[in-house]
């Protein structure tokens, strides 16, 4: 591993960590402590750039920090030519991920596992949570988002949009519209973004490498046929059921004798419901 050498090598040099894990940010900075390297220790990726103006470090950088991604620190570092050497330490450990970071300036790789550990003994806890009442679960939640919402940028406005939202995806859950491809776009949506914005920077801004070769054209190609297919299979179903339903009538018509009445008798009452026969 080259920044491991690089780090282990020169004990003079600083390393900045540059981690949102609470948990394994403390246990980093203690081990690293411990083998006499001087570590700052920073949670936000906008923080990253502000340290590196004044000491030069050895940076340990996650991907999936707050505010600024890793990607970006990353992508600002080599454009502005800073040569410190950069570890990535990261829980996205796939081989895709593992060639953007070395293709993006990364020194080094390495697959953080050890949030598996940290999290293994939780998981009875967290199951727990299912068992609380929603009576008291759902305010907690609301409390809590209120926080986090205000807290980014300490403006109520911020507070009135979440609030809104909220009251919208109420009225269509109402509705009966499914909440999980909403949720999904919004988890999904910046990371398609950011990739989005990835390829577009590997291929200088040429549009054809979304359709280059046959593994994105497959893509392509079921992302459309996910959107098409449930539509035309709803359609199909209505006209079935107009269908059905004219059939049912005809054959309920067929049923019904002719009964005029003869000529000067009193024309019956009109039927009760359509297709019944008369007595």
């Amino acid at each position: 591993m080259q920044v491991s050498r690089l780090l282990f090598d020169n004990r003079a040099k600083r390393i900045l960590l540059a981690e949102d894990e609470a948990e394994l940010g403390t246990w980093l900075v203690k081990a690293l402590a411990q083998n006499d390297f001087q570590v700052d220790w920073v949670n936000d990726g906008r923080l990253v750039r502000r340290c590196l103006k004044t000491t030069r470090y050895a940076l340990i950088l996650d991907l999936g920090l707050p505010g600024l991604g890793g990607h970006d620190v990353l992508s600002d570092l080599r454009e502005a030519d800073e040569r410190l050497p950069v570890l990535i330490l990261s829980a996205r450990d796939s081989l895709m991920e593992r060639v953007s970071c070395l293709h993006g300036g990364a020194d080094d790789f390495l697959g953080n596992v050890i949030l598996l550990v940290l999290n293994i003994p939780r998981v009875g806890v967290f199951t727990k949570v299912l068992s609380v009442p929603n009576w008291l679960l759902v305010p907690g939640i609301v409390a809590v988002s209120s926080v986090g919402v205000y807290a980014v940028h300490a403006t109520t406005f911020d507070l009135v949009l979440m609030t809104v939202l909220g009251f919208a995806a109420y009225l269509l859950r109402k509705q009966g519209v499914p909440m999980a491809p909403l949720i999904l776009g919004f988890v999904l949506g910046d990371m398609m973004e950011q990739n989005l914005r990835r390829a577009l920077s590997i291929s200088n801004g040429n549009a054809g490498i979304l359709v280059g070769s046959p593994i994105t054209i497959g893509l392509w190609v079921a992302a459309a046929l996910m959107l098409v297919v449930p539509i035309g299979m709803r359609l199909l179903a209505a006209r079935n059921r107009s269908k059905a339903v004219a059939a049912r009538h005809v054959t309920q018509i067929r049923r019904c004798p002719a009964t005029e009445p003869p000529t000067g008798a009193p024309r019956p009452p009109p039927r009760a419901a359509a297709g019944a026969c008369p007595a």
